[in-house]
């Protein structure tokens, strides 16, 4: 019998647009079975794509390896925080850069609070405007006032294309918690959940910068030009004036 040869994907980072897809779809189900789920995930590594000749390959693996064997490959996707890439939906919409690089905190604190609420609530409708946010109109700066007009855009995407983006922004958020620990301190959570599965405590930014414009060493400057700060400066700035509050 011939040798049956797959090449299988090492980190989200590899994925195709279809596996990408595909896997974050599972990761966003918290109606079924995880187990079950992850062994779709598996399989959907190893096919590589739809087609075809592709399932025929694996099911003809299947006949000679058990799943049990095989789930090891997917060991990444329970582990790792990769996937920071967002994809392009339309011409007119500028899409977020890699770890949410062009992301204003003003942005930013608008797009956690709608991704606090579907943790929360898992409702498709929050999923919905998360997407929305992450977004801006033609080359303009983020504005709340036009993400009506975004979400005409951004609610025609795919079901698939959706949870790829709100994955993306899970593991953007972890990414960012452990870069700075004096602004996320570590909530309690078993150590054996899925890093995309974690829940803690929240508290809004938009709370926190009015706390920094209000500052009376306004080291951001007025509220506006406050909310205007790119995420990493804002998070920067932060991080360093927390760790100073706690030195002195």
């Amino acid at each position: 019998m011939d040798r049956i040869e797959f090449h299988c994907a090492g980190s989200y980072s590899e994925l195709s647009p279809w596996q990408r897809e595909e896997i974050c779809l599972r990761m966003e189900d918290d109606r079924r079975d995880f187990q079950e789920l992850y062994r779709e995930m598996v399989l959907i590594l190893l096919m590589g794509d739809p087609s075809r000749k592709n399932k025929k390959r694996v099911q003809r693996l299947l006949s000679e390896i058990s799943i049990e064997q095989l789930l090891p490959l997917g060991k990444f996707l329970l582990t790792d925080r990769d996937l920071f890439s967002f994809p392009d939906i339309w011409d007119g919409l500028t899409t977020p850069l890699p770890r949410l690089s062009n992301c204003t905190i003003r942005q930013f604190s608008v797009a956690d609070m709608l991704f606090y609420q579907y943790s929360k609530k898992r409702e498709e409708l929050y999923a919905r405007q998360l997407v929305a946010s992450l977004y801006c109109w033609g080359a303009s700066e983020f504005d709340p006032l036009l993400l009506p007009k975004i979400a005409e855009v951004t609610d025609s995407i795919s079901s698939g294309t959706r949870a790829a983006i709100v994955f993306a922004y899970r593991c953007t958020r972890e990414y960012i918690i452990e870069r700075y620990p004096a602004v996320f301190p570590k909530s309690s959570y078993r150590e054996d959940t899925p890093i995309f599965r974690r829940q803690g405590d929240y508290t809004p930014f938009s709370k926190i910068i009015a706390a920094m414009a209000m500052d009376s060493t306004q080291p951001l400057g007025n509220w506006h030009e406050c909310s205007a700060t790119r995420l990493y400066d804002f998070l920067e700035i932060l991080n360093e004036s927390i760790l100073r509050s706690k030195q002195t």
